[in-house]
């Protein structure tokens, strides 16, 4: 996607202002990263990171494979660098959320193969079915 298709996205997503493209590339085999950053300004309230933190984790308690990472960077990070790799071979979403006083970050760290498109729909065809979530999944 090129920064052409800002415009269109901010069309579609009923956006006041063009969104932040930030592609990550990687030599790796699989594994993705998805970056949502959130300027507070732009924020309907003031809240803290620990207040983002905590309604995701709210949010998705209870949930089998989307996990919110604790709120401690230093935990999520080695050695002050990111693991993209960190979700591969698992049908799992790790949640991360990280800033400063004047911008957030939510990432979003998934095996793209594992978890890609086929994972998915068979996912969602076992929760359909009343069948067990993880079910065919080679988990």
């Amino acid at each position: 996607m090129s920064h052409k298709h800002l415009p269109e996205m901010q069309k579609y997503g009923g956006l006041d202002f063009a969104p932040a493209f930030n592609p990550i590339v990687g030599d790796f085999y699989k594994g993705m990263v998805v970056v949502v950053p959130l300027a507070r300004r732009l924020l309907a309230k003031k809240v803290s990171l620990e207040d983002v933190h905590d309604l995701l984790a709210e949010y998705y308690a209870g949930e089998r494979f989307v996990g919110v990472m604790p709120f401690d960077s230093d935990a999520n990070l080695d050695g002050g660098v990111f693991d993209p790799l960190g979700s591969n071979d698992t049908n799992n979403n790790d949640i991360f959320v990280f800033g400063n006083d004047e911008n957030m970050v939510l990432v979003s760290r998934l095996d793209n193969l594992g978890k890609g498109a086929s994972g998915n729909a068979v996912q969602n065809m076992n929760l359909m079915l009343g069948l067990d979530e993880g079910m065919a999944l080679g988990l």
